[in-house]
């Protein structure tokens, strides 16, 4: 998933400061997706817990879902009239 960032190891330690959080490995979780044009520089960069980092991601699908299942309702309900 993240082959494709250069120097991603820097880049992580840089972000995170501390590497465990309970036991567990922290994620570097990107606050405007790289996909979506982000950046990899730190005020871009949050540490997460990975359960975190799996719920931001959710929270995150499921509101885009939200919003198709919305544009979908308001084009049906326009062609009803």
């Amino acid at each position: 998933m993240v082959r494709h960032i250069k120097n991603w190891n820097s880049i992580r330690k840089k972000a995170l400061g501390t590497t465990m959080f309970g036991g567990q490995g922290m994620h570097v979780h990107h606050i405007k997706r790289y996909t979506d044009g982000g950046s990899n520089r730190q005020s871009n960069l949050i540490p997460l817990p990975p359960t975190v980092h799996r719920e931001v991601h959710k929270a995150d699908n499921d509101l885009k879902e939200m919003k198709k299942t919305k544009e979908q309702l308001r084009f049906w309900s326009k062609r009803s009239m």
